[in-house]
């Protein structure tokens, strides 16, 4: 939940940051002195993106899988730390009940092992959606650069007024077009965060069953091995 908010409000700032960028528009085109810095100032903003989106590009799979595998580290590290703290603990008390509690704790973490892998292939976000719109944008984010340059070509003057004053009318709709790329930019990344936070629900949930079923393993392992100590 608390990753959602985050996505949520970085996707939120990003459409008012679209409406910003209108509004400065109108107000520096009262100033056309300022309108060179300003159109300076959008053509960052977009190679800014584009930096992101360059390196985003191609590594989405890798990047969820990363993600994903530290998350199943936790079940992973309980398996291991549960079946360590049960030998641990039956260590030096007949060679044959430890034989056989660690045949039972051996049995217990094969069967997880494997169902929480299942639980982790079955859930991974399919990430070609994403790589598609992040090429869809990085396009985009060309064409606006190429507009600002064709605008910049076109205003070209020895005039220094005449060439303020061609900028000028072309700062609102450009600005305009920086505005919504970027918040599409920060919509794609707030829906990249819902559908992590969708796959983790999921896997939680499907390992929920077999972490269950390895506990009674285990507490049975623990109960045969007092009984067979006690024997002895």
């Amino acid at each position: 939940l608390r990753q959602w908010k985050r996505s949520y409000s970085f996707t939120t700032n990003m459409k008012y940051f679209g409406v910003i960028l209108a509004v400065l528009a109108v107000f520096v085109c009262q100033n056309e002195a300022s309108v060179s810095v300003v159109m300076n100032q959008l053509n960052k903003t977009v190679q800014s993106m584009q930096n992101v989106l360059e390196e985003r590009r191609g590594h989405v799979a890798e990047n969820q899988n990363s993600r994903l595998q530290a998350f199943m580290e936790n079940f992973r590290g309980i398996v291991a730390h549960t079946v360590a703290a049960t030998r641990k603990e039956f260590e030096g008390q007949g060679p044959e009940c430890f034989s056989t509690l660690d045949g039972e704790l051996n049995d217990a973490q094969n069967k997880v092992s494997p169902a929480l892998e299942k639980c982790l292939q079955d859930n991974v976000p399919n990430a070609q959606p994403f790589e598609s719109s992040i090429n869809g944008l990085i396009v985009r984010g060309a064409e606006i650069q190429a507009r600002m340059n064709e605008i910049e070509a076109e205003c070209a003057s020895e005039n220094n007024v005449i060439a303020r004053a061609c900028i000028a009318k072309y700062i609102p709709r450009v600005s305009m077009s920086v505005g919504v790329y970027i918040a599409a930019a920060g919509k794609l990344r707030g829906q990249t965060a819902v559908s992590m936070g969708a796959a983790y629900a999921k896997i939680g949930s499907c390992a929920l069953s077999p972490m269950k079923d390895f506990k009674v393993a285990v507490a049975i392992a623990r109960r045969n091995a007092r009984a067979c100590t006690k024997v002895q």
